[in-house]
């Protein structure tokens, strides 16, 4: 998270909200760069959270919610060939 000045008025697209000049905001890196190439604001400082330097807390005795991946099927599939027999193929995935 950065901070950054207010240099000419203009409403959030995050936030939807008026912001006049002289007005310190708080918002993500990525939209304070933008901001600031537009000429709206000038950075003052970057905000580090706890969170950010150490990942996130995971609270005692809690599991993770994410399930392991499966491996891409291969299972066998019979299509007809041009000649009218069966050849066995394998499923294609993308």
């Amino acid at each position: 998270m950065k901070v950054a000045v207010v240099l000419r008025p203009f409403m959030r697209s995050d936030t939807k909200e008026k912001v006049k000049v002289g007005r310190k905001i708080e918002a993500e890196n990525g939209y304070i760069n933008e901001l600031s190439r537009g000429g709206l604001v000038r950075e003052i400082a970057i905000n580090v959270s706890r969170e950010t330097k150490a990942g996130p807390k995971v609270a005692a005795g809690a599991t993770l919610s994410a399930s392991p991946v499966a491996p891409a099927s291969r299972k066998k599939i019979s299509r007809q060939s041009g000649s009218g027999a069966k050849e066995p193929q394998t499923e294609k995935l993308l």
